[in-house]
């Protein structure tokens, strides 16, 4: 352990980082699962890396998992920082097939249509990058490569190699994995991988970046949907790829199956509806059917040039969750943007992640905002006796000055036009207060959001950016970035309240006005969720409160954080929502390091604004 502090690539420690480093060598050392709490700014993802190095056996390999490409430069940066200070990490970062491919047409193909061409061009080989394999030694496989991703992919193929069947050969030669949460969550990712790499779960020492998202994520891995449009679809490959007495029955299964969907359309009545499975099963073509009929139809369609997935195998592989479907699941109706659907929705992350986390050498969980010990336990199927924890509480009162407006509530019953137009008053005089920079407004919702801003004058609106469901986070920064001081109007359980980044030398973001606690809606999946969590704690107010209370003050902690990125950066911070302040919320706010002072008096929040120092 004496070696951690020589080769840390940076002058100093910074505080609490090396005490970080040293619990993941000692988590590794006893191969246990470390929980980690930390602030914003802590220096993690080095810490994380030099601890689980300088711990790990020969054998082992450290898989790093983070869960957008944003997030995979962090480790890799860290990994040629320590390469400056003569530390040599072998790395290879692991991407889909699509992503690494060099060949120009990928780009132009959707993931499903990709693997299909990339299959044919393989099998005829008419790829000469997997042609050239055949001829490549690979005992002559170098690992001195730079795992960059971009880099990595012009290197190799510059070589006339596949840059993705290098990478997988790498695996075995790399002491750091870095991936997204997918290839070891999704079951069937997994399984390829492991194929493919010999990769063992028992080799493995995961660390988890963002691991608060962990449960969600797994949940919606192992679930799946059809839209009612899918079956019309099918029922024309298979009057097209399809001939003889088997289309014909298809076909009138499809269309039984069509007319079920579409009764259930009309009795839903736009909400949602909780369905039986068997009931559905019972209107499906049969298993056998599907499977053959998928198979033909799906070859013929391929044969004739057309990779896009039949959407004969969409509604297959909808039957097979269905058909395989264990305790955990909930199947309801609901209607979408995209139209009426069917989803069979996984509530029990710990049908995947339990299997995963007992058998793994070490795992290191790690968040600004990780979840309650019991909540984690119970969500990902932790073995409570291989689990530390670390928790550093930092202190953000210096920097944060942070109030609560307890006139306001974004509770069901107080919403109405005239508060709306309230939170729209209140935006647009603190946010022409700030002289400069960027205020982040957030919302509970879309909805929400869009009724506060109906009511923002004209003036505010043309410097605002109202985030919808298919914002990008560039063209936020473009935006910023032409009209200077702007208002980025998000959404709590968004894109951007988890990824967004604005800095120069210091974060952009100089304030934030939260507009109401983002409280989950207890939907069908809620309530299956608050049942499950219920009959695990044997406590229905524990149940209640993991469900929705706790993931309200995660995602609000997410959205204060998105100011506070290093020690120098300073913000104000108004949460328009009372509840805020019930001792359960507040503590849990308080243990992340902010202190609360609340206020029924406007004009207080206005001098307390200018009064606080921005520098």
């Amino acid at each position: 352990m004496e070696k951690i502090g020589k080769i840390l690539p940076y002058p100093r420690w910074r505080k609490g980082q090396e005490k970080i480093a040293r619990k993941v060598y000692e988590a590794v050392r006893a191969r246990k699962i470390l929980l980690l709490g930390y602030p914003t700014g802590a220096g993690k993802t080095i810490a994380a890396l030099i601890g689980a190095y300088l711990s790990k056996p020969k054998s082992k390999k450290i898989l790093f998992l983070a869960r957008t490409k944003n997030q995979v430069q962090a480790p890799i940066r860290e990994v040629f920082m320590l390469q400056k200070k003569g530390v040599f990490v072998s790395t290879i970062v692991l991407q889909n097939k699509r992503d690494m491919c060099p060949l120009p047409i990928s780009g132009r193909l959707s993931y499903e249509e990709f693997l299909k061409y990339c299959d044919s061009l393989n099998a005829l080989g008419l790829c000469q990058y997997f042609k050239n394999l055949e001829k490549f030694d690979r005992k002559k496989l170098d690992i001195d490569y730079n795992p960059e991703p971009r880099a990595f992919i012009e290197e190799i193929s510059r070589k006339g190699l596949c840059p993705y069947e290098i990478a997988k050969m790498l695996v075995s030669k790399s002491d750091l994995i870095i991936g997204s949460y997918t290839y070891i969550f999704s079951r069937d990712i997994r399984y390829r991988i492991q194929t493919a790499t010999g990769l063992k779960l028992e080799d493995l020492i995961l660390i988890i970046d963002e691991a608060h998202n962990l449960p969600d994520i797994i949940a919606d891995m192992q679930s799946t949907k059809i839209y009612k449009h899918y079956i019309k679809i099918a029922q024309k490959e298979v009057r097209k790829f399809l001939k003889g007495e088997m289309a014909d029955s298809l076909i009138s299964s499809l269309t039984n199956l069509y007319s079920y969907i579409t009764t259930l359309e009309k009795k839903s009545g736009g909400e949602d509806y909780i369905l039986d499975p068997s009931e559905l099963l019972a209107v499906f073509p049969s298993f056998n059917q599907m499977k053959n009929a998928t198979f033909i139809v799906s070859r013929n369609m391929l044969e004739s040039g057309i990779l896009t997935p039949s959407y004969l195998s969409k509604i297959y592989e909808f039957l097979k969750a269905l058909y395989h479907m264990t305790y955990g699941f909930v199947v309801y109706a609901t209607t979408t943007s995209e139209g009426f659907t069917i989803k069979c929705q996984c509530v029990d992350p710990t049908i995947t992640s339990r299997d995963v986390f007992s058998k793994v050498y070490a795992a290191i969980l790690m968040s600004g905002t990780l979840q309650p010990t019991d909540y984690l336990v119970s969500m990902l199927g932790l073995e409570r006796r291989r689990i530390i924890e670390h928790r550093i509480r930092a202190d953000f009162s210096k920097q944060v000055k942070l109030l609560v407006y307890t006139r306001l509530s974004s509770r069901y019953v107080e919403r109405s036009d005239e508060n709306y137009k309230r939170i729209a008053k209140i935006i647009t005089i603190l946010f022409k207060k700030l002289s400069s920079d960027v205020a982040l407004a957030v919302f509970p919702s879309y909805e929400y959001m869009k009724k506060v801003n109906v009511f923002l004058p004209d003036e505010i609106r043309k410097n605002s950016f109202p985030e919808r469901e298919d914002t990008r986070l560039r063209d936020v920064e473009e935006f910023i970035k032409k009209r200077g001081k702007s208002l980025v109007l998000a959404v709590a359980w968004g894109k951007l309240i988890e990824g967004i980044e604005l800095r120069r030398e210091r974060s952009l973001i100089k304030m934030v006005i939260l507009a109401g606690l983002p409280v989950p809606e207890p939907s069908i999946v809620n309530v299956k969720k608050e049942e499950l969590l219920t009959a695990r704690f044997l406590d229905a107010e524990k149940g209640w409160k993991y469900t929705y209370i706790v993931p309200a003050v995660i995602r609000l902690l997410q959205a204060i954080g998105r100011a506070v990125r290093t020690e120098e950066d300073r913000a104000f911070v108004l949460i328009l929502d009372r509840r805020i302040i019930e001792s359960d919320l507040k503590s849990i706010v308080e243990i992340h390091g902010y202190k609360m002072e609340t206020t029924d008096k406007f004009n207080e929040i206005v001098e307390k604004l200018e009064a606080f120092d921005f520098k």
